[in-house]
């Protein structure tokens, strides 16, 4: 049986260990752990203190620590993470693997004979308690439960272990990929600086990703023209990652952006590409990998989509989607399940590529 991955998905919390009304621990000295036990300290509210003792991650919830971190708790009702065990696209794919479950449902150790435990995703307990304590990157001193400061709970390093892994029988061939594109990019934001942008004193828990339009809005810069030819026309377009630290899209191996364009007006005639992560998959069932089209990480370059349309016309639309799946399976999914997302549109001027003298000819009745 394949050793359970310690997953740890989530984010800091920034002031994790403190009540929800206490003031940021901005010049403060560094941090501490906090004695198993806990001693007194003054607080301005009287708060019930929480004796977590030996108890593993497994038995708390979101709704403990929402008690006192009621704006983490909200956002992380929002999230990806809460989702992660209940998405509907996760739901129907889902076959059984624990490969899949570690991440998904990571507090469950078999997610059927412990649905509850499941169905809480990746939430607080999950990426900030072990062994009854609760771990932070940094702590105040003030909470009414055991803390540490644990510089693990450093970002990257904690997205780490559920977006950064190799295939199950292919050792070496990265399934997702992210953190070795952010580290490739030299990117000097971490996962947070996109993520969970910090806000005076407060981390967000909302986390968006993939999903996102706003973010998804900032992934891209796009170039492009448009040339007459006869009746048809040809379009190029340059896509460069912008306010990304990685690959677009990345993430999921079955990801893929669908590019397309059409003469205005005219959509059913439209023309595509799609950009993706290509792999060979062998006898044994090991992936390996053959091409990749998808948009490289800041700094590594462009990627230039050519497309060809089989009409002419003065203006051409273009649109980029961000795929969870094939396009060509899409049948097979229930309504529920979300499966694109709108990244970038707009429209190119076409030009006519006559040169002086030449005759274009006319199109016919």
């Amino acid at each position: 049986m394949r050793p359970r991955r310690i997953v740890a998905l989530g984010w800091l919390l920034a002031a994790c260990g403190a009540p929800a009304d206490a003031p940021p621990d901005a010049g403060a000295p560094p941090p501490v752990a906090a004695a198993p036990n806990h001693p007194a300290a003054p607080r301005s509210t009287a708060l019930p203190r929480l004796d977590f003792g030996e108890l593993p991650e497994r038995e708390l919830d979101a709704r403990t620590c929402g008690a006192c971190h009621a704006r983490h708790a909200d956002e992380w009702k929002r999230s990806a993470h809460a989702q992660a065990y209940v998405d509907p696209l996760f739901v129907q794919e889902w076959s059984g693997d624990p490969f899949c479950s570690d991440c998904h449902a990571p507090r469950a150790a078999d997610p059927r004979a412990e649905p509850a435990l499941a169905r809480a995703g990746v939430d607080c307990a999950t990426c900030h308690v072990r062994a009854g304590v609760v771990h932070a990157a940094q702590v105040s001193g003030r909470a009414p439960h055991p803390s540490v400061a644990d510089p693990s709970r450093a970002p990257v390093g904690l997205c780490a272990s559920c977006h950064q892994f190799d295939f199950p029988r292919g050792e070496g061939t990265p399934m997702q990929d992210t953190v070795a594109e952010w580290r490739r990019s030299g990117a000097d934001r971490g996962c947070v600086g996109c993520h969970a942008p910090r806000d005076s004193d407060h981390t967000p828990h909302d986390f968006p990703g993939h999903r996102d339009p706003t973010l998804l809005a900032q992934a891209l810069t796009v170039e492009g023209e448009a040339t007459r030819d006869g009746w048809s026309t040809d379009v190029v377009l340059r896509l460069r990652a912008d306010r990304v630290g990685h690959a677009v899209p990345t993430g999921d191996v079955f990801r893929r952006l669908v590019v397309r364009a059409w003469i205005e007006g005219r959509e059913g005639n439209a023309a595509e590409v799609r950009l993706a992560r290509r792999f060979d998959i062998d006898g044994d069932g090991r992936w390996h990998p053959r091409e990749d089209q998808r948009v490289p990480p800041p700094g590594a370059g462009e990627r230039v989509v050519e497309l060809r349309l089989p009409d002419s016309g003065p203006e051409v639309a273009w649109s980029i989607d961000l795929w969870s799946v094939s396009p060509r399976i899409a049948g097979r999914f229930d309504d529920d399940v979300t499966l694109s997302t709108r990244m970038a549109s707009g429209t190119l001027r076409s030009r006519s590529s006559r040169s002086p003298g030449r005759s274009r000819p006319s199109p016919p009745p």
